[in-house]
């Protein structure tokens, strides 16, 4: 508990650590930026970052992303090691929880969609909220 503490008071501001990922903004930005435990950047999307998940290897890191800070975004998936990016075509979503099992993402959609994405694959479907309800 203490290492992770220490951890988050380094951190600085404006995101404490999940994982060795933290958002941070560097001097002359008005956004932030996903960086690593040592302060390399991992992604820069030029857009402000509203959430993100890194998947339990930490391989891969999700992230929920808004071209204008608005509460509308859309998720893009960065690979850690290549630096490479891949957006979910047709999936928006509003300050969706993202949650890793092994290599499989789940989030919830604008729609209600409960979807489950695979690295490489389109979303799939796995069901629909009734109207008026949440899934979380």
């Amino acid at each position: 508990m203490r290492d992770a503490l220490r951890r988050a008071e380094r951190s600085g501001r404006p995101g404490l650590p999940l994982g060795r990922f933290r958002l941070s903004r560097r001097s002359g930005d008005l956004l932030a930026v996903l960086v690593d435990e040592d302060g390399g950047l991992v992604f820069d999307p030029g857009v402000r970052i509203q959430g993100f998940a890194p998947s339990p290897d930490g391989h891969l890191v999700a992230l929920e992303v808004s071209d204008d800070g608005s509460e509308n975004g859309r998720v893009v998936v960065v690979d850690t090691s290549s630096r490479t990016s891949t957006e979910l075509g047709a999936v928006t979503v509003r300050h969706t929880r993202m949650a890793w099992t092994g290599a499989d993402l789940f989030l919830v959609d604008t729609l209600g969609r409960c979807l489950q994405v695979r690295h490489g694959e389109p979303p799939r479907t796995l069901f629909t909220t009734a109207a008026g309800e949440r899934a979380t």
